[in-house]
């Protein structure tokens, strides 16, 4: 089964690293409890979100670095 999230109302070009530390602790936490479970968790394309270009949503998997986190 897979969760898909967003990844922040934060358009990536207007990030910064606060904003980027926040939403990647989130996602780690995230992805720890769903693995308990089994799950996925994948964030979704977004404008105005750390996903709106490939290599911010690049980034932010590389980041989060969970073996159950996806791009959707």
């Amino acid at each position: 089964p897979n969760i898909r999230v967003w990844a922040g109302q934060t358009a990536s070009q207007d990030a910064d690293s606060a904003h980027w530390e926040h939403t990647v602790a989130d996602a780690q936490k995230i992805c720890a409890q769903a693995a308990k479970e089994g799950l996925r968790i994948s964030v979704e394309y977004h404008a105005h979100s750390l996903t709106d270009t490939i290599d911010s949503a690049l980034r932010l998997l590389d980041l989060v670095g969970a073996d159950n986190f996806y791009s959707y």
